[in-house]
């Protein structure tokens, strides 16, 4: 089709496109997307490194790892962007009070470490820290997810909401404190981070170096927390339910 450039976003299909690469034109510049951090995307664009022009990344980790395989290949950090909520949504966003309102969003499956959410809460309850929690989204761990909720006598904090529209995820992260971010392994950047702040939501999120260390200004709009363990967690949610002024402050900080 004489396309000027090509992009290669490196998911689950890019092994069938790889074939193709070499049939391309050499007017074509090729460009893949890394949008993980683990070893399969690294593996898909190493590779084809004879076939691509220039690779982009959407955060500094992902850069770094890159260049350190391909050294003196092109490569780029460009984020990702979000839809900006409007002002007058962002007027209605619900100020600080207690029980603090925390929310998960995203796909209930393995690698998002969702089991780890009423280990959280448990934490919160030895803290003796007012919350509740509200999870959107589905999946493979909805099951186990709740049926842990029932056996640790954590169901009377938490509401499943199941799939919702993208303009309903943006409403409950106006309606709620705190996101949850639990991922256990290296995700690309975590855009739900960055569609949380832009609520006024403060993210509480698992430390991935140069990733959510660049998602969320640490002690300015968010707090990262130890991946995997519940009471790291638990003691960030203790410090912004203990202090109305800097959740305020980290809120607005995001917005």
């Amino acid at each position: 089709q004489a396309f000027d450039i090509v992009l290669l976003v490196t998911g689950p299909t890019f092994a069938s496109v790889q074939r193709s690469l070499g049939m391309l034109p050499d007017a074509t510049a090729l460009v893949p997307v890394l949008c993980g951090d683990h070893e399969d995307v690294y593996r898909r664009v190493v590779s084809t490194a004879a076939w691509w022009n220039m690779a982009v990344t959407i955060s500094p980790r992902i850069l770094q790892v890159l260049a350190d395989r391909l050294p003196g290949k092109p490569a780029r950090c460009l984020t990702t962007g979000i839809p900006l909520p409007a002002a007058v949504d962002l007027a209605s966003r619900e100020a600080w009070s207690l029980p603090l309102r925390l929310l998960y969003v995203g796909r209930l499956q393995g690698k998002k470490n969702v089991p780890m959410l009423p280990s959280i809460l448990q934490a919160c309850g030895e803290l003796s820290l007012p919350v509740t929690l509200t999870v959107i989204g589905d999946g493979p761990d909805r099951a186990p997810l709740e049926k842990a909720c029932h056996d640790m006598g954590l169901a009377h904090l938490v509401t499943f909401r199941g799939m919702q529209p993208h303009a309903e995820v943006y409403r409950a992260m106006r309606g709620h404190h705190v996101l949850l971010f639990t991922s256990a392994y290296g995700e690309g950047l975590g855009r739900v981070l960055i569609e949380a702040q832009a609520n006024g939501c403060v993210p509480v999120a698992s430390r991935f170096p140069g990733i959510t260390d660049f998602a969320v200004a640490e002690k300015e709009a968010g707090l990262l927390a130890t991946i995997g363990d519940s009471h790291s967690f638990a003691e960030q949610i203790a410090t912004l339910a203990a202090d109305g002024a800097r959740w305020q402050r980290y809120s607005r900080a995001g917005m």
